[in-house]
């Protein structure tokens, strides 16, 4: 399932052309402000239908997915944690976990093969089902967690199979070429 393209300039030039997308919050759908089943508060209580606004993201590169007994899974491209407070003041106060939504984002400058991409994108949900992320996350109390998976790529050919998995497909913008990418960076 190793591409040899992951080794290249390019895979590179898009990692780092999307973070600093993500910086300015213009490639990624983000909802300022969510409705959460559930925030739980102190006490164990919990509260049911609470309005959340973002209250921070943190974006990592190459962040390893590993099972409870710190096997490693994969690599995470690139992972977006979007952390949400609730509106509410006396609930926020009141909370004692966060609510996260995670972006989870495969990067493949092509698709060789529409298997390997699809399978490479459960086995991170499956990992992150069983056991989250790299303890940057999962060490805290969560309220809610929800993820998202992307597949980053300038390859359109198999865009409605690749979505049908729920794996939403990104493009770069038309008036962007790889070659842009990576001369932005000097790679």
């Amino acid at each position: 399932m190793e591409y040899d393209v992951q080794k290249t300039p390019k895979h590179d030039a898009m990692c780092l052309w999307l973070m600093e997308q993500i910086k300015i919050l213009d490639v990624l759908p983000f909802e300022l402000e969510k409705q959460f089943e559930t925030v739980h508060l102190a006490g164990g209580a919990w509260h049911k239908n609470v309005a959340c606004e973002l209250f921070k993201t943190k974006t990592l590169l190459e962040s390893p997915l590993k099972s409870n007994s710190n096997h490693i899974g994969g690599y995470i491209d690139i992972l977006v944690n979007c952390e949400y407070k609730p509106i509410d003041e006396d609930i926020a106060k009141r909370s004692v976990g966060r609510n996260y939504v995670s972006k989870i984002i495969e990067v493949k400058p092509y698709i060789k093969s529409v298997g390997d991409v699809v399978r490479q994108i459960n086995r991170y949900k499956e990992y992150s089902r069983m056991s989250g992320y790299n303890g940057e996350r999962l060490n805290k109390h969560i309220s809610y967690r929800n993820d998202e998976y992307y597949l980053f790529t300038f390859d359109k050919r198999f865009d409605k199979q690749i979505e049908s998995q729920d794996i939403t497909v990104l493009h770069p913008y038309p008036d962007v070429t790889i070659e842009d990418m990576i001369n932005e960076f000097n790679l």
